[in-house]
């Protein structure tokens, strides 16, 4: 993004995007071109790990071009797609651009339905009296995951099995409560969380000011009873554990395993042990 004070130059922001792969972007643009047709336009504001542009006779697809240590990933995206339906766009890997160097990337390329619309930033800046539209939807929107839990209580056990094994002596009791807590933990409602749910990435429908259709319907906020706020906490707890006990969990890497109480996993034990 520009530097605070200084004008945001679409243009600029590719460029300096490029300058991370070995892919250029006239060579994106026909890819792009080649593939969905009609005239490729930037998106108007652009992100650090990828380059995204409109594409299609229509502008109806989105054609991203990310970097490789970054790419999207298609379970993801499909779950997404399983959870939320029409609201969820939907996603096509294309390959690959450019190639690996030591010092440069090669590009994923992800062709993306269109969702129309106008950016929750813009619907603040041009219909601010209309915003408990899209406030009351956002609720609505994540309410639509909260019965998803697949096999995540398995997946939790096992990796607090393995941390239990790995880290046994230091952690050991926060670990076995957190493992009899699952049943408590996964008795609570579960989203699928979106990490960048900014007002950039909230596409709403300009005329009505919403973004979903789906009928009105409302959850009551009640006091929360001591049970649910042990469950709560636990929850806390065992995100620390997955998410600090394991080594990293990025794409395009090897698989998260638990971390050792030695060097390699010191700065990861250290929050830990708070």
């Amino acid at each position: 993004m520009a530097t605070s004070g200084s004008a945001y130059s679409v243009d600029q922001e590719i460029a300096d995007f490029f300058q991370k792969t070995t892919a250029t972007r006239s060579a994106c643009d026909s890819f792009a071109r080649a593939h969905v047709g009609g005239d490729v336009v930037p998106v108007p504001v652009q992100g650090v790990c990828s380059c995204t542009v409109y594409a299609g006779d229509n502008a109806e697809f989105v054609v991203q071009f990310r970097l490789a240590s970054l790419q999207l990933s298609m379970k993801i995206a499909k779950l997404a797609r399983s959870i939320y339906g029409q609201f969820a766009p939907q996603v096509t890997v294309l390959g690959q651009i450019g190639e690996v160097t030591e010092n440069k990337e090669a590009l994923y390329i992800s062709v993306i339905s269109r969702l129309r619309g106008i950016s929750y930033l813009d619907l603040i800046l041009a219909y601010n009296s209309l915003r408990k539209n899209i406030i009351n939807n956002i609720t609505k929107y994540t309410y639509l995951a909260l019965t998803y839990s697949d096999n995540l209580h398995s997946r939790y056990k096992n990796d607090l099995d393995l941390l239990l094994a790995s880290l046994l002596g230091r952690f050991y009791l926060l670990i076995r409560e957190s493992l009899n807590s699952l049943s408590a933990i996964f008795s609570l409602p579960i989203v699928l969380v979106h990490k960048d749910f900014g007002v950039c990435n909230i596409i709403v429908n300009e005329t009505s000011c919403n973004i979903v259709r789906a009928s009105n319907f409302s959850v009551e906020a009640r006091g929360l009873d001591d049970n649910t706020i042990r469950a709560i906490k636990a929850a806390r707890i065992v995100g620390l554990l997955l998410s600090r006990g394991f080594t990293s969990r990025v794409i395009n890497r090897p698989e998260p395993v638990p971390i050792r109480d030695d060097e390699s996993g010191a700065y990861n034990m250290h929050d830990l042990d708070g």
